[in-house]
């Protein structure tokens, strides 16, 4: 069997002569340039441009969940503000709360009030029983329950002096409960009609421990 070697030759010879004539030509010298180019191109932006454009990506999403937590911040702060705002317009009235229900019974602050009472209206005391007062408490084993602190004044003088005295102790600074008040006659004055009386009170003073949750 023989093989047409010449003839094949002068067929793709004659081939490869047109396609080199033809890749000789400028319009196809431009496109294989800018397919190059193009390539080019391609190949640092996937190598060079690619790590860049992660790294913008990043920071972007870094700013924008920096705005989100200053954002929140400055709500944060709005409220602070709003809170020391409605603390400051508060702030006397929360001494006057203070002094109201303190956290100890401070029964020697109270006494010394009553006794003024008592002196401004001409009263006397004559007796003060307290119960069961604790005067220091361990930290560790303080109470959370508001505290009552009973106890019974005995005053005597004029009924209208006594009435006054009540009246004034209901306007105190300290908040207090007066349960029984009896009144019986003591002994006449020097005056025709007026008897002195003796007035036996029974009273509730309260505490409010530092730390006692009104939620419970």
């Amino acid at each position: 069997m023989s093989f047409p070697y010449e003839e094949n030759f002068r067929r793709y010879g004659r081939y490869y002569r047109t396609a080199r004539k033809y890749a000789q030509r400028p319009e196809v010298l431009i496109s294989t340039s800018f397919i190059l180019a193009l390539f080019t191109i391609s190949f640092f932006a996937i190598v060079a441009i690619r790590p860049t454009a992660i790294t913008i990506a990043k920071l972007w999403r870094e700013i924008q969940e920096k705005k989100t937590i200053q954002a929140t911040l400055a709500q944060k702060i709005a409220k602070l503000e709003e809170a020391q705002s409605t603390y400051s317009a508060l702030e006397e009235d929360l001494a006057l709360l203070d002094r109201a229900l303190p956290e100890t019974p401070e029964f020697s602050r109270l006494v010394r009030e009553m006794e003024y009472l008592s002196l401004t209206q001409g009263l006397q005391i004559d007796a003060g029983r307290y119960e069961t007062l604790e005067l220091w408490v361990r930290e560790a084993s303080a109470s959370t329950e508001i505290g009552t602190h009973p106890f019974t004044l005995v005053l005597r003088g004029t009924y209208p002096k006594l009435r006054s005295f009540v009246s004034d102790l209901e306007r105190l600074d300290r908040l207090l409960s007066i349960g029984m008040v009896t009144m019986q006659p003591s002994q006449k004055q020097d005056q025709p009609g007026i008897y002195d009386l003796t007035l036996t009170a029974n009273i509730r003073a309260f505490s409010f421990p530092s730390g006692l949750d009104l939620e419970r």
